[in-house]
């Protein structure tokens, strides 16, 4: 991970928190008190994990499986597309939630091309 990732991680996940109330989490999330490194595994141009990094992987999710404000972390992942283990989610997970979510949109909903 840069130095510009680890700062970007930062940045979004206390602009996150920081529209929570303190008891949505109890003003404590773990993974901001974790190494970044762990949210943020090694991937594949296709977004898919190494192999190497499944460990990591597998034990940010089991932090974010603990968190209260997971739901809200993933929804705000998957709204602005960014990088890493986000609400128990990686980038291929949230593309299927994306994938999903567009399906379920009525063709009638979706906005006009111009």
């Amino acid at each position: 991970m840069t130095a510009e990732e680890r700062l970007q991680r930062g940045s979004e996940l206390w602009k996150l928190l920081g529209r929570l109330r303190a008891d949505d989490f109890g003003g404590h999330a773990e993974c901001a008190e974790t190494d970044p490194e762990l949210f943020f595994p090694f991937t594949t141009f296709e977004g898919k994990t190494l192999a190497s990094e499944n460990e990591k992987v597998e034990q940010a999710k089991a932090i974010c499986g603990q968190c209260p404000i997971a739901a809200s972390c993933r929804d705000f992942a998957v709204r602005t597309g960014v990088r890493g283990i986000w609400g128990g989610t990686d980038e291929l997970d949230r593309a299927e939630l994306r994938l999903a979510q567009a399906a379920a949109v009525p063709v009638s909903e979706l906005p006009a091309v111009a």
